[in-house]
């Protein structure tokens, strides 16, 4: 695994504290798949980039590339390390996917049922119109509240 920061590679078995101006409240940063951090995460497939965000209290995912059946499972592990450490406010932000495939549904409903069995929050937002096609014709949007974009999706989860 590979986290990636501007222009800075660093192995998966490195840690790195004192970064300086990390986004949201991250003031320091640990690399392992234990330690969800802000920041990018190039995935061992390569196909898929994280970036994990703090705002206004809510956890912000947002997968870059292809969600596909090489890339889910990391995104998944990501998902569940961080709602394995409590998180209660969650935002999927899909404004960079340019494919998601039906294993990704999985992930998004789990998550969903997650955060609503221990009464948090969930949404998720800024679909492009051909993965917006994939969550309707699925009937997904049904049950998950989605949104146009990463404001309006805070806004509700905001309550």
């Amino acid at each position: 695994r590979y986290l990636m920061w501007s222009a800075t590679v660093l192995s998966s078995h490195m840690a790195v504290s004192s970064l300086g101006s990390l986004p949201g409240q991250c003031q320091s940063l640990r690399v392992d798949s234990s330690s969800p951090v802000c920041g990018s995460l190039l995935c061992a497939t390569g196909t898929i980039r994280i970036d994990v965000d703090h705002e206004r209290e809510t956890l912000i995912l947002t997968p870059r590339g292809r969600l596909d059946t090489t890339s889910t499972a990391d995104f998944e592990r990501q998902v569940m390390v961080h709602l394995g450490k409590g998180a209660t406010r969650l935002a999927l932000d899909f404004d960079h996917l340019d494919f998601v495939g039906s294993s990704a549904l999985r992930i998004v409903l789990i998550a969903a049922k997650a955060l609503r069995a221990r009464q948090g929050r969930f949404a998720l937002c800024n679909l492009k119109p051909h993965v917006s096609e994939v969550f309707r014709i699925s009937g997904i949007h049904r049950v998950i509240n989605i949104y146009g974009t990463r404001n309006d999706a805070l806004a509700a989860i905001d309550g």
